[in-house]
């Protein structure tokens, strides 16, 4: 992976985003129908951790999302994160 694809929210931590398009053929109720939706995928990398102490490996954490919204990808992850929130039911219009 390039450099150039990661962001750096702070010092010692980087972040890199992958949103991947996929379509099944499902059948439902005898007749078959294509079903498109995206799976986001986020890594993040620190050293050190949040609390400043010093690693000997890098942390890594893999998160997944996999969505048929069509919205950006950095509001599907807001949604999902926020998901059981005050902030995603008025997302949502409930």
């Amino acid at each position: 992976m390039p450099e150039s694809a990661w962001s750096h929210p702070r010092e010692g931590k980087r972040v890199v985003r992958f949103p991947e398009g996929m379509e099944r053929t499902v059948t439902f109720k005898g007749e078959e129908m294509g079903v498109r939706y995206r799976m986001e995928l986020e890594v993040s990398e620190r050293m050190p951790d949040a609390k400043d102490h010093a690693l000997l490996l890098p942390l890594v954490e893999v998160d997944t999302w996999i969505t048929s919204l069509d919205l950006p990808e950095g509001e599907v992850i807001a949604l999902y994160r926020d998901s059981g929130t005050r902030a995603s039911a008025a997302a949502w219009g409930r």
